[in-house]
């Protein structure tokens, strides 16, 4: 794995889509304790088969929902926010320009701190998902 950067570095990467989410494909959901604390990871699949995880913690709150009508691992939009000492992820936004949160959000994660790394997908996925 090969550290990007965290918390206001990382914020400022992904508003700018220099490191990008929108058009990946979500590929794995981790969500556990570790020494106590909940952290979640989130691993995208873009179509160049480079891989991105998205580690989360200190986490306030989150909901992630699934039906299999639903697209789910498809990322077309999402918001990122920071709100009163907080990170706001949304994966499905109601208003993806809006600047606090919506609670008709769908699929996200209130946090105060994270990470991301390119991981090497080779190891992490055997198979890549169709896209």
């Amino acid at each position: 794995m090969e550290f990007i950067g965290n918390n206001n570095d990382l914020f400022n990467l992904l508003k700018s889509e220099k490191i990008a989410i929108r058009n990946s494909v979500i590929v794995r959901i981790n969500i556990f304790l570790s020494d106590g604390l909940l952290i979640i990871e989130i691993d995208f699949l873009y179509s160049k088969g480079q891989s991105l995880r998205l580690s989360f913690s200190k986490i306030k709150e989150y909901s992630f929902y699934h039906n299999s009508s639903y697209t789910f691992k498809y990322v077309e939009n999402f918001n990122l926010i920071k709100d009163k000492g907080h990170f706001y992820l949304t994966l499905d936004p109601e208003n993806e320009l809006a600047d606090h949160i919506e609670e008709s959000d769908q699929d996200f994660i209130l946090f105060e701190e994270f990470e991301a790394f390119y991981i090497d997908r080779i190891h992490q996925y055997p198979t890549d998902p169709v896209m």
